[in-house]
Protein backbone atom coordinates (compact mmCIF):
# COMPACT_ATOMS: atom_id res chain seq x y z
CA UNK A 1 0.00 0.00 0.00
CA UNK A 2 1.49 3.41 -1.23
CA UNK A 3 0.01 6.83 -0.73
CA UNK A 4 1.94 10.03 -1.11
CA UNK A 5 -0.18 13.21 -1.38
CA UNK A 6 -0.33 16.84 -0.81
CA UNK A 7 -2.98 18.92 1.47
CA UNK A 8 -4.37 22.27 1.73
CA UNK A 9 -3.67 22.91 5.28
CA UNK A 10 -6.70 24.95 5.18
CA UNK A 11 -8.63 21.39 4.16
CA UNK A 12 -6.66 19.56 6.85
CA UNK A 13 -7.77 21.83 9.58
CA UNK A 14 -11.76 20.86 8.25
CA UNK A 15 -11.15 17.31 8.35
CA UNK A 16 -9.20 17.79 11.45
CA UNK A 17 -12.35 19.46 12.79
CA UNK A 18 -14.64 17.00 11.41
CA UNK A 19 -13.25 13.73 11.82
CA UNK A 20 -10.52 13.58 14.53
CA UNK A 21 -11.80 15.49 18.07
CA UNK A 22 -11.06 15.01 21.52
CA UNK A 23 -13.95 12.25 23.61
CA UNK A 24 -14.87 10.73 26.15
CA UNK A 25 -16.84 7.70 24.65
CA UNK A 26 -16.59 6.63 21.18
CA UNK A 27 -19.54 6.88 18.83
CA UNK A 28 -21.20 3.58 16.65
CA UNK A 29 -19.70 4.84 13.69
CA UNK A 30 -16.20 5.40 15.02
CA UNK A 31 -13.23 3.92 16.29
CA UNK A 32 -12.15 4.98 19.67
CA UNK A 33 -8.06 5.79 19.96
CA UNK A 34 -5.61 8.10 21.84
CA UNK A 35 -4.39 11.36 20.92
CA UNK A 36 -0.71 12.10 22.42
CA UNK A 37 -0.60 15.44 24.42
CA UNK A 38 2.33 17.08 26.48
CA UNK A 39 0.94 16.86 30.14
CA UNK A 40 1.11 19.93 32.28
CA UNK A 41 4.71 18.99 33.56
CA UNK A 42 5.62 19.13 29.56
CA UNK A 43 8.12 16.14 30.11
CA UNK A 44 5.75 13.70 29.46
CA UNK A 45 2.60 12.95 27.59
CA UNK A 46 -0.84 12.21 27.87
CA UNK A 47 -3.79 10.20 26.44
CA UNK A 48 -6.43 11.84 25.38
CA UNK A 49 -9.87 9.89 23.83
CA UNK A 50 -10.59 11.14 20.61
CA UNK A 51 -12.79 9.35 17.83
CA UNK A 52 -11.96 8.82 14.29
CA UNK A 53 -14.92 8.76 11.30
CA UNK A 54 -15.04 5.51 10.19
CA UNK A 55 -15.47 6.07 6.54
CA UNK A 56 -12.50 8.60 6.37
CA UNK A 57 -9.56 6.71 3.51
CA UNK A 58 -6.25 6.20 4.99
CA UNK A 59 -4.95 9.44 3.83
CA UNK A 60 -7.06 11.77 5.04
CA UNK A 61 -7.11 10.15 8.52
CA UNK A 62 -2.90 10.61 8.64
CA UNK A 63 -3.81 14.15 7.76
CA UNK A 64 -6.28 15.31 10.24
CA UNK A 65 -4.35 13.17 13.27
CA UNK A 66 -1.57 15.83 12.62
CA UNK A 67 -3.78 19.11 12.99
CA UNK A 68 -6.02 17.52 15.47
CA UNK A 69 -2.56 17.23 17.17
CA UNK A 70 -1.19 20.58 16.47
CA UNK A 71 -4.65 21.76 17.92
CA UNK A 72 -5.98 23.84 20.60
CA UNK A 73 -8.31 21.13 22.19
CA UNK A 74 -5.62 19.76 24.00
CA UNK A 75 -5.75 22.82 26.35
CA UNK A 76 -9.61 21.47 27.82
CA UNK A 77 -7.53 18.20 29.20
CA UNK A 78 -4.71 20.55 30.91
CA UNK A 79 -2.34 19.73 27.86
CA UNK A 80 -0.45 21.46 25.61
CA UNK A 81 0.20 20.20 21.78
CA UNK A 82 3.93 18.82 21.23
CA UNK A 83 3.77 20.07 17.97
CA UNK A 84 5.53 23.61 17.36
CA UNK A 85 3.02 26.41 16.26
CA UNK A 86 4.87 26.79 12.81
CA UNK A 87 5.54 23.32 12.10
CA UNK A 88 3.99 22.23 9.01
CA UNK A 89 3.36 18.34 7.53
CA UNK A 90 4.71 19.05 3.86
CA UNK A 91 4.39 15.27 2.80
CA UNK A 92 3.48 11.87 3.76
CA UNK A 93 3.88 8.14 2.39
CA UNK A 94 2.92 5.05 3.64
CA UNK A 95 5.33 2.39 2.05
CA UNK A 96 5.43 -1.36 3.64
CA UNK A 97 3.67 -0.07 6.86
CA UNK A 98 6.34 2.53 7.12
CA UNK A 99 5.08 6.00 7.30
CA UNK A 100 6.92 8.27 6.17
CA UNK A 101 6.40 12.16 7.57
CA UNK A 102 8.10 14.87 5.58
CA UNK A 103 7.93 18.67 7.67
CA UNK A 104 9.63 21.41 7.34
CA UNK A 105 12.66 23.45 8.65
CA UNK A 106 10.95 23.85 11.85
CA UNK A 107 11.05 20.40 13.15
CA UNK A 108 13.08 20.69 16.33
CA UNK A 109 16.38 19.39 16.59
CA UNK A 110 17.61 15.94 17.94
CA UNK A 111 18.33 15.26 20.57
CA UNK A 112 16.38 17.25 22.96
CA UNK A 113 13.27 16.93 25.48
CA UNK A 114 10.90 19.34 22.84
CA UNK A 115 11.67 16.79 20.09
CA UNK A 116 11.86 13.70 21.84
CA UNK A 117 8.34 14.21 22.39
CA UNK A 118 6.90 14.89 19.56
CA UNK A 119 8.44 11.79 18.02
CA UNK A 120 7.10 9.71 20.71
CA UNK A 121 3.78 11.19 20.35
CA UNK A 122 3.84 11.17 16.55
CA UNK A 123 4.56 7.84 16.82
CA UNK A 124 2.26 6.63 19.55
CA UNK A 125 -0.42 8.29 17.73
CA UNK A 126 -0.14 6.98 14.39
CA UNK A 127 0.81 3.73 15.32
CA UNK A 128 -3.06 3.28 16.20
CA UNK A 129 -4.10 3.47 12.60
CA UNK A 130 -4.21 0.45 10.51
CA UNK A 131 -1.87 -0.70 8.45
CA UNK A 132 0.70 1.18 10.25
CA UNK A 133 3.89 -0.86 12.11
CA UNK A 134 6.34 2.19 12.23
CA UNK A 135 6.78 5.89 11.61
CA UNK A 136 9.97 7.78 10.49
CA UNK A 137 10.61 11.61 10.69
CA UNK A 138 12.34 13.24 7.55
CA UNK A 139 13.13 17.04 7.44
CA UNK A 140 12.36 18.50 3.79
CA UNK A 141 13.00 15.08 2.42
CA UNK A 142 16.07 14.78 4.47
CA UNK A 143 15.90 11.85 7.30
CA UNK A 144 15.79 13.32 10.69
CA UNK A 145 19.67 13.22 12.68
CA UNK A 146 21.05 13.20 15.91
CA UNK A 147 23.81 15.86 16.40
CA UNK A 148 26.51 13.23 15.04
CA UNK A 149 24.64 12.48 12.27
CA UNK A 150 23.19 9.25 13.47
CA UNK A 151 19.75 8.64 11.62
CA UNK A 152 16.77 8.20 13.58
CA UNK A 153 15.04 5.82 11.05
CA UNK A 154 11.80 4.53 11.67
CA UNK A 155 10.38 3.59 14.78
CA UNK A 156 7.91 2.15 16.61
CA UNK A 157 6.12 2.46 20.11
CA UNK A 158 8.47 -0.12 22.67
CA UNK A 159 10.86 3.03 21.82
CA UNK A 160 8.62 5.34 23.81
CA UNK A 161 7.06 3.32 26.68
CA UNK A 162 8.65 5.88 29.26
CA UNK A 163 7.15 8.87 28.11
CA UNK A 164 3.45 8.23 29.17
CA UNK A 165 2.77 9.04 32.53
CA UNK A 166 6.47 8.70 33.86
CA UNK A 167 8.06 11.35 31.80
CA UNK A 168 11.67 10.97 29.82
CA UNK A 169 14.40 10.64 31.66
CA UNK A 170 16.46 13.15 29.89
CA UNK A 171 19.27 11.63 28.22
CA UNK A 172 22.35 10.23 28.67
CA UNK A 173 25.66 10.58 26.83
CA UNK A 174 28.47 7.29 26.82
CA UNK A 175 32.41 6.62 25.41
CA UNK A 176 31.88 3.81 23.54
CA UNK A 177 33.80 1.44 21.34
CA UNK A 178 31.81 0.30 17.69
CA UNK A 179 33.14 -2.27 15.74
CA UNK A 180 32.81 -2.29 12.21
CA UNK A 181 33.89 -4.45 9.12
CA UNK A 182 37.33 -3.67 7.26
CA UNK A 183 37.35 -2.96 3.24
CA UNK A 184 38.55 -6.74 2.93
CA UNK A 185 35.22 -7.69 5.14
CA UNK A 186 37.15 -10.39 7.17
CA UNK A 187 38.15 -8.27 10.01
CA UNK A 188 37.35 -5.46 12.17
CA UNK A 189 37.50 -2.00 12.94
CA UNK A 190 37.19 -0.64 16.46
CA UNK A 191 35.54 3.04 16.48
CA UNK A 192 36.01 5.43 19.41
CA UNK A 193 32.54 7.28 19.75
CA UNK A 194 30.47 9.09 22.19
CA UNK A 195 26.86 8.54 21.63
CA UNK A 196 23.62 10.23 23.19
CA UNK A 197 20.36 8.86 23.73
CA UNK A 198 17.44 9.02 25.15
CA UNK A 199 16.49 7.83 28.88
CA UNK A 200 13.85 5.62 27.27
CA UNK A 201 16.16 3.18 25.91
CA UNK A 202 19.39 1.38 27.35
CA UNK A 203 22.60 1.77 26.01
CA UNK A 204 22.53 -1.60 24.89
CA UNK A 205 19.24 -0.66 22.59
CA UNK A 206 21.12 2.26 21.63
CA UNK A 207 24.68 0.50 20.69
CA UNK A 208 22.40 -2.65 18.37
CA UNK A 209 20.48 0.77 16.98
CA UNK A 210 23.71 2.39 16.08
CA UNK A 211 25.37 -0.88 14.35
CA UNK A 212 22.26 -1.05 12.37
CA UNK A 213 22.89 2.50 10.98
CA UNK A 214 26.22 1.66 9.71
CA UNK A 215 29.40 3.53 10.25
CA UNK A 216 29.60 7.68 9.72
CA UNK A 217 31.30 8.71 7.05
CA UNK A 218 33.86 10.00 9.16
CA UNK A 219 34.59 6.79 9.86
CA UNK A 220 37.41 5.98 7.41
CA UNK A 221 37.83 2.37 6.30
CA UNK A 222 35.08 1.13 8.33
CA UNK A 223 31.74 -0.70 6.32
CA UNK A 224 28.53 -1.91 7.87
CA UNK A 225 28.47 -4.78 9.58
CA UNK A 226 24.24 -5.71 9.76
CA UNK A 227 22.03 -5.30 7.24
CA UNK A 228 19.89 -1.89 6.96
CA UNK A 229 16.61 -3.44 7.59
CA UNK A 230 17.47 -5.54 10.69
CA UNK A 231 15.05 -4.82 13.26
CA UNK A 232 16.02 -4.78 17.04
CA UNK A 233 12.93 -6.59 18.66
CA UNK A 234 14.16 -6.54 22.07
CA UNK A 235 17.67 -6.48 24.39
CA UNK A 236 18.29 -6.91 27.66
CA UNK A 237 21.25 -7.67 30.42
CA UNK A 238 21.47 -10.05 33.39
CA UNK A 239 23.71 -12.08 34.90
CA UNK A 240 26.17 -10.85 32.43
CA UNK A 241 24.35 -11.81 29.52
CA UNK A 242 23.03 -9.31 27.31
CA UNK A 243 20.04 -11.20 25.57
CA UNK A 244 19.80 -10.04 21.44
CA UNK A 245 16.48 -10.60 19.74
CA UNK A 246 16.75 -9.35 16.17
CA UNK A 247 14.19 -10.04 12.98
CA UNK A 248 14.42 -12.37 10.34
CA UNK A 249 16.76 -9.85 8.20
CA UNK A 250 19.57 -10.69 9.69
CA UNK A 251 19.41 -14.38 8.06
CA UNK A 252 17.74 -13.22 4.50
CA UNK A 253 20.21 -10.09 3.80
CA UNK A 254 23.90 -9.98 3.56
CA UNK A 255 26.16 -6.76 3.82
CA UNK A 256 29.40 -8.76 1.69
CA UNK A 257 31.36 -9.58 5.58
CA UNK A 258 32.16 -12.75 6.96
CA UNK A 259 29.86 -14.38 9.11
CA UNK A 260 32.77 -13.86 11.88
CA UNK A 261 32.92 -10.51 11.22
CA UNK A 262 29.03 -9.33 11.06
CA UNK A 263 28.22 -11.41 14.43
CA UNK A 264 30.82 -10.54 16.39
CA UNK A 265 31.15 -6.62 15.34
CA UNK A 266 27.50 -7.07 17.58
CA UNK A 267 29.11 -9.69 20.30
CA UNK A 268 32.42 -7.30 20.45
CA UNK A 269 30.60 -4.09 20.72
CA UNK A 270 27.71 -5.09 23.77
CA UNK A 271 30.72 -6.83 25.66
CA UNK A 272 32.71 -3.46 25.92
CA UNK A 273 29.65 -2.23 28.13
CA UNK A 274 29.87 -2.34 32.28
CA UNK A 275 28.37 -6.23 33.17
CA UNK A 276 28.21 -7.44 29.82
CA UNK A 277 30.49 -10.22 29.29
CA UNK A 278 28.32 -12.22 26.70
CA UNK A 279 25.55 -12.38 24.29
CA UNK A 280 22.84 -14.15 23.48
CA UNK A 281 21.68 -13.41 20.24
CA UNK A 282 17.92 -14.70 19.15
CA UNK A 283 15.85 -14.42 15.66
CA UNK A 284 12.41 -13.68 16.09
CA UNK A 285 12.47 -15.02 19.68
CA UNK A 286 14.38 -18.18 19.07
CA UNK A 287 18.01 -18.76 19.42
CA UNK A 288 17.63 -22.62 18.31
CA UNK A 289 19.75 -22.19 14.96
CA UNK A 290 23.17 -21.88 13.51
CA UNK A 291 24.17 -18.51 12.15
CA UNK A 292 25.10 -19.16 8.22
CA UNK A 293 26.07 -22.61 8.90
CA UNK A 294 29.34 -21.44 11.11
CA UNK A 295 27.95 -19.60 14.96
CA UNK A 296 25.54 -21.83 17.23
CA UNK A 297 23.18 -19.23 18.52
CA UNK A 298 21.80 -22.15 20.96
CA UNK A 299 24.50 -20.12 23.34
CA UNK A 300 26.17 -17.07 24.24
CA UNK A 301 29.25 -16.11 22.61
CA UNK A 302 31.97 -13.99 24.30
CA UNK A 303 34.10 -11.97 22.14
CA UNK A 304 36.43 -12.68 19.87
CA UNK A 305 39.52 -9.75 19.73
CA UNK A 306 41.46 -12.11 17.13
CA UNK A 307 39.27 -10.75 14.45
CA UNK A 308 40.42 -7.41 14.79
CA UNK A 309 42.51 -5.83 12.21
CA UNK A 310 46.25 -6.30 13.21
CA UNK A 311 45.22 -8.50 15.88
CA UNK A 312 45.98 -5.01 18.97
CA UNK A 313 45.95 -6.36 22.36
CA UNK A 314 42.97 -5.59 23.90
CA UNK A 315 43.84 -3.00 26.94
CA UNK A 316 41.89 -3.23 30.10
Amino acid sequence: MRMKRRFCPFCLAVLCLLFVFPSCASSKNSQEFYLYFKDISRDSLKQVPAEIGADMDQASLISSVFYSLKSSAADSFGCTSPIPPDLKLLSFVLEKNDLILDFSQQYPKAPSKEELLLRASLVLTYMQLDDISTVEIRIEGQPLTAEDGTVTGPQNAQAFSDVIGRGINGFSSSDVTLYFADESGTHLKAVQETITYPGTISLQQALVNRLIQGPKSSDEGCYPVLPANTKLISVSAKDGICHVNLNSELLNESVGVSPQVEIYALVNTLTETRNVSSVMISVNGSSNLVFADMIDFSSALSRDLDLLENHPEKTE
